[in-house]
């Protein structure tokens, strides 16, 4: 039985494992797909203490490999069911594997949120797509159009109007939310075009992506391009432990400022966690506290 069990391999989540490896404490990560979360998908952050413009992936990479000199066991399967058992914890993988543990530290992050429009589910991966990073390479010298009006569809739109050549950015209020120095950027991209108070309604092709139809004050209009990219924000999936933690109306989890849930035995740390900002800084210091507070529960 490890000590701490963490589900997710964001920041959040191996920052715990780093500091739960540190305290002398065994530890397990569970992770559904690749290590870094969302930061490894991300181009270039530029609000990184001490690392400006570094490049997401390699600090996924990096904090992974603190991990992992630690010898912090990862297993690559996703977390299916969980049960608390009164002193310690079980977590069931989709292959049936029983993993248990004295704490659990849970931090699987937040999914992007879907258009909901015709078009979008079955194009996906066809044209559609939500990670600018990943699958900007496709599109380089086409036109595509990015759906969003926060940091990240700024950032993507960024990142694209690097490849392509024009960039559609579609805002659906008449500002953005993004931070000014980004908006700056975007602002001064001669291949970025921002259509506000604008929203797609419709994704046209067959195979796949060939334009969409846009919804703006002039009405609706058909934009031909190769590939859509879906930036409206993030939304909690409390699948696993709906019943198992007490979560906010939205699915977030509650917690208290030491990262404790509703359960003495699980804390949650970054974005599932009910909070005002969410930054790979603040998802840093959750997997801090989380760890520490659960090594403490231990102890006690």
């Amino acid at each position: 039985m490890f000590d701490v069990c963490i589900v997710g391999s964001g920041p959040a989540g191996m920052t715990a494992a780093l500091y739960t490896a540190r305290a002398g404490r065994t530890a397990v990560v569970l992770e559904e797909k690749t290590v870094g979360g969302q930061m490894a998908e991300t181009s270039v952050i530029e609000n990184m203490p001490g690392s400006p413009n570094a490049e997401g992936w390699e600090l996924a990479m990096k904090l992974s490999q603190q991990v992992t000199d630690l010898e912090v066991e990862t297993v690559y399967e996703k977390a299916t069911a969980i049960e608390s058992l009164g002193d310690h914890v079980a977590v069931t993988t989709e292959t049936g594997q029983v993993i248990e543990a004295g704490r659990l530290i849970l931090a699987p992050g937040v999914k992007r949120r879907q258009l909901g429009v015709p078009g979008e589910d079955r194009l996906r991966g066809r044209g559609v797509g939500y990670c600018a990073v990943c699958d900007g390479a496709f599109f380089k010298g086409k036109v595509v159009a990015v759906s969003g009006g926060g940091n990240t569809a700024l950032e993507d739109a960024l990142y694209l109007a690097g490849l392509c050549e024009k960039v559609y950015l579609v805002v659906r209020k008449n500002y953005c939310r993004g931070q000014e120095s980004l908006q700056k950027r975007v602002r001064e991209k001669e291949n970025i075009e921002i259509l506000y108070e604008s929203r797609i309604t419709r994704i046209l092709g067959e195979d796949k992506v060939s334009g969409v139809m846009v919804e703006g004050p002039e009405g609706e209009k058909e934009i031909a391009l190769s590939g859509v990219f879906v930036a409206i924000g993030l939304s909690p999936d409390p699948a696993l432990f709906r019943d198992v933690v007490e979560l906010t109306p939205e699915g977030y989890i509650e917690t208290d400022e030491d990262m404790r849930t509703s359960d003495p035995l699980i804390f949650a740390a970054g974005d599932i966690r009910r909070k005002e900002i969410r930054q790979i800084v603040t998802a840093l210091s959750d997997g801090a506290i989380a760890a520490e507070m659960a090594g403490r529960s231990l102890s006690e």
